[in-house]
């Protein structure tokens, strides 16, 4: 009997280890594809793999358009995407800096892990990465297992970060003192206040954060940041992009080819039919069978980049234009 259940333990072992294979070939197909086509040589690596890998952030402010963005851009092929990371800290203690480090450096922590799988009270946000959410389908632990997920991203030749709870002015900070993110790409999404502020009006949370629902701050920091982008991206075009939605939603062929291309990334397949299905439609179901619906890109793009124009009354809007003259004047001038 022992030697048996012995031979059916080994079974059980060999057995799973050659489905997961079979899983993460295709994968791997997917990471080498971009890896050839999309990636330069001189893209930087993790210590644990040889594999370049090419580091995304997305900066920009709550509502600004950055789920749509960011949706773009993982759409690729081998794409390990970190949605909010920042929100962790939100409720735990650490460095803003030091996580993005991590992240870019393939190392999580099991509380972290547990966090961004909506295990600890937070949105499972680990969905919106299917590097690892489709590796672990048959085995959800796997999805907050620091070596599992480690792996997966090492051998991603995309690793990008989308947040809006990070300022210029701190970002800044972090690439004038690490080394590495000379490598780095980073896209800065701005997004006329108006808009931001009609798409902040339907979100309850906000309502209740002074962070979120404050105009004058919202115009104030937009400025600040625009005076900080534009210095960066006239001394390191090639590492920085600004984009303004309107500019990206109103033309998105055209603006994600000029994205993809300041990200040496080529545009491919599965990135044009995610733009199809995603921008040309305004069907309800799909908009309700998406991962969240307050971040939902289901949508037409183009009636959503001015759609505050029908939906804010004439006081509000000439209210906001009046708070953000500064803010509307910089941004009528990238």
């Amino acid at each position: 009997m022992r030697s048996l259940k012995k031979i059916t333990i080994v079974l059980f072992f060999i057995t799973f280890i050659t489905f997961h294979l079979v899983l993460m070939k295709p994968h791997l197909i997917d990471s080498n594809l971009i890896q050839e086509e999309a990636l330069p040589s001189t893209s930087s690596s993790t210590e644990s793999n040889s594999i370049p890998i090419k580091r995304i952030i997305i900066v920009t402010t709550w509502r600004s358009g950055s789920t749509f963005v960011g949706d773009i851009i993982k759409s690729a092929p081998g794409v390990f995407y970190s949605f909010e990371p920042l929100l962790y800290l939100d409720h735990h203690a650490g460095s803003k800096t030091a996580l993005i480090q991590s992240i870019f450096q393939c190392q999580f922590t099991a509380d972290f892990l547990r966090s961004v799988n909506g295990l600890s009270g937070l949105p499972n946000d680990m969905q919106r990465n299917r590097r690892v959410w489709d590796e672990c389908h048959y085995n959800r632990s796997l999805c907050h297992d620091p070596h599992f997920v480690g792996s997966l991203c090492s051998y991603s030749p995309v690793n990008l970060i989308k947040t809006v709870r990070l300022r210029v002015k701190e970002l800044n900070t972090l690439l004038k003192n690490d080394p590495s993110s000379k490598d780095w790409k980073i896209v800065y999404l701005v997004r006329d206040p108006r808009g931001t502020m009609s798409s902040r009006d339907g979100l309850k949370w906000c309502q209740i954060n002074p962070a979120c629902n404050n105009v004058n701050r919202l115009c104030t920091e937009l400025v600040e940041d625009l005076e900080l982008i534009k210095e960066l991206v006239d001394q390191f075009p090639n590492r920085h992009y600004l984009v303004k939605f309107e500019d990206l939603a109103t033309n998105v062929e055209s603006g994600t080819e000029k994205l993809f291309q300041f990200l040496e990334m080529p545009v491919l397949k599965p990135t044009t039919a995610f733009l199809d299905s995603h921008t040309k439609s305004n069907d309800q179901k799909l908009k309700e069978n998406f991962l969240n619906f307050d971040h939902s890109t289901f949508r037409k793009s183009d009636a959503v980049a001015y759609g505050w124009k029908n939906k804010m009354d004439v006081k509000r809007i000439a209210n906001i234009t009046s708070i953000c003259a500064s803010a509307l004047d910089a941004l009528d001038n990238i």
